[in-house]
């Protein structure tokens, strides 16, 4: 059965979360919680490419509220009966906040550095393996980054530039789960992110030049993830 991440049903959890009435009374919702290092390489046409490939240093982040199969149906309730054959076809919804990036880049070093964040905005998983204490699952996902990549032998050296690179794009990942105890995963996987062309060296607006584009982040991650109860009020 597919499972749902994000998406369209963020509306349904919206308004089941937070239309409360005055009479309103708590619930609560397990909150996954999680960091770990990953590394980001970039993919680039052009005849620079190799030079900024990477791999930068870079720290994945989970912050979301996990309604799985059994919380959504000992629920059902409270969520509004237009969306109520929504969640009947799902195993799990991830609600997140854009106030927390999905990865955070780190990399500074002299020559190439590269520092910035990547937002998940909405996305489907689909899991491969559920059954037993390791899961596989395929994602897919509408991102935005935002990164400074700076080319430089040092300060003040003739030549140095840097890329300003703000654009949405869209992602595919692999990831495995390992249950090392009840709410404890030990989780790992890849991801890769093609976005709008930035020109190299360009201004935010351009999406080709004479060193080529920067399109393609990659990032193999792992982390240690773990939930905790979260009271929310609720009709």
């Amino acid at each position: 059965m597919q499972r749902m991440a994000w998406g369209g049903l963020r509306l349904l959890a919206f308004v089941a979360c937070t239309a409360a009435p005055v009479h309103a009374q708590n619930l609560e919702v397990p909150l996954a919680l999680g960091a770990g290092p990953a590394w980001v390489t970039l993919g680039t046409s052009g005849t620079q490419g190799g030079s900024l490939a990477g791999p930068y240093t870079a720290i994945r982040v989970e912050a979301a509220a996990v309604l799985d199969r059994a919380f959504l149906e000992r629920n059902v309730r409270h969520v509004p009966p237009g969306y109520r054959r929504l969640i009947r076809n799902t195993d799990e919804i991830r609600l997140g906040s854009l106030y927390v990036p999905r990865t955070l880049i780190l990399s500074r070093a002299t020559g190439t550095s590269l520092v910035g964040a990547t937002w998940d905005l909405v996305g489907m998983r689909q899991p491969i393996i559920t059954d037993g204490p390791v899961k596989l699952d395929l994602t897919g996902r509408l991102v935005l980054a935002a990164a400074r990549l700076d080319q430089s032998g040092g300060p003040g050296v003739a030549g140095s530039r840097a890329t300003t690179f703000i654009r949405p794009g869209v992602a595919v990942g692999l990831g495995v789960a390992i249950a090392l105890a009840p709410g404890l995963n030990l989780r790992f996987g890849m991801d890769e992110a093609a976005y709008v062309p930035q020109a190299v060296g360009g201004g935010l607006l351009e999406m080709s030049g004479p060193d080529g584009s920067l399109w393609r982040m990659g990032s193999p991650w792992a982390m240690v993830e773990f939930r905790v109860p979260y009271n929310a009020a609720v009709p």
